[in-house]
């Protein structure tokens, strides 16, 4: 019960962070292309940061360990999330890759950042960021393009996405030893570990701020009246919980820390990234950013709700 507190506590704040992004845009004290500047200091700066830093621990055993069972559970629940969304959106591409794919770095990073998991929870959550980027890049692509896999797979752009450049990074830093190393020795400790605790302390208010800007830039009037932004936001985020809680209740006490943290980030409302591939792809960006918004302010309802079952079901 512990944690769903703390996610309760931490969900306001981040609702007081987006209020502050939302304020600002209104008052023009944030242009478009400020908000613009301010998503790529945090998607190609800030958030790698995060990243790497959950990596630089000692490759023992028991973190390789943990590192394969988190990848494991991360995988089953995108796969999840995948299914249930095709279940209820076979005939609405966009909408079901709204549904199919969460807000993990916007949202599942600061929150679980601000938890007792910490810096090891992000560790624990590294393969489902890896997974979610690589999922919207193939299949979530090809669905809402309607052509085969083949045809939309660019290894070359997937390589070139900064979490998973940032993913590469801390893996070889995890089982090099280097990274644990660094955090050893007075120099790097100061100037590239300071670097990244700087970046990394930014996370939750500049994430927050900018998700407040996107729904400041959404007509809230037609959001509010569009039934399909209702639906899509039910499916991510009750009926995929719900899936995600009886099927993590299966799981064995010994993962709880690892099983939590996944079940957190992947509960998370509807990811950024359905608006890019919606306006990279001619679609219905409107629709999308609607989706976005809609589903992150209700998210601050549903997932502390979420964790309070999760704890009671768990033990947390």
């Amino acid at each position: 019960m512990e944690m769903a507190i703390i996610v309760i506590w931490q969900t306001v704040l981040m609702f007081l962070f987006m209020a502050i992004g939302y304020l600002l845009f209104k008052s023009k004290k944030i242009t478009p292309q400020g908000s613009k500047t301010m998503a790529n200091i945090l998607v190609y700066a800030v958030l790698p940061a995060v990243i790497v830093k959950s990596f630089c621990k000692e490759p023992s055993a028991e973190n390789i360990k943990a590192l394969g069972i988190s990848a494991l559970i991360g995988f089953g629940a995108i796969l999840i999330s995948i299914i249930v969304s095709r279940v209820f959106f076979n005939k609405a591409p966009l909408d079901e890759f709204a549904s199919a794919f969460c807000n993990v770095g916007f949202f599942g990073i600061p929150l679980i950042q601000a938890t007792p998991l910490g810096t090891d929870g992000v560790f624990y959550i590294a393969a489902i960021v890896a997974f979610v980027n690589i999922g919207q890049w193939t299949y979530g692509v090809m669905r809402i393009t309607q052509k085969p896999i083949k045809d939309v797979v660019s290894p070359k752009k997937l390589l070139s996405s900064p979490f998973i450049i940032a993913t590469l990074v801390g893996l070889a830093l995890f089982f090099s030893g280097l990274g644990k190393k660094m955090g050893e020795i007075e120099v790097t400790k100061k100037l590239v570990f300071g670097l990244i605790d700087g970046l990394s302390a930014v996370n939750t208010p500049l994430a927050m701020t900018v998700m407040g800007v996107y729904l400041a830039q959404t007509d809230l009037k037609s959001m509010l009246t569009a039934k399909a932004v209702y639906t899509v936001s039910l499916v991510r985020l009750i009926i995929v919980p719900t899936v995600l809680l009886l099927c993590f209740w299966a799981l064995p006490k010994g993962v709880l820390d690892i099983k939590t943290a996944v079940f957190i980030s992947a509960i998370c409302p509807v990811g950024s990234n359905v608006a890019v591939y919606a306006e990279l792809h001619g679609k219905d960006y409107s629709h999308a950013v609607k989706t976005v918004t809609a589903s992150t302010v209700l998210a601050i309802i549903t997932m502390p709700l979420f964790i309070m079952l999760a704890s009671l079901l768990w033990a947390i």
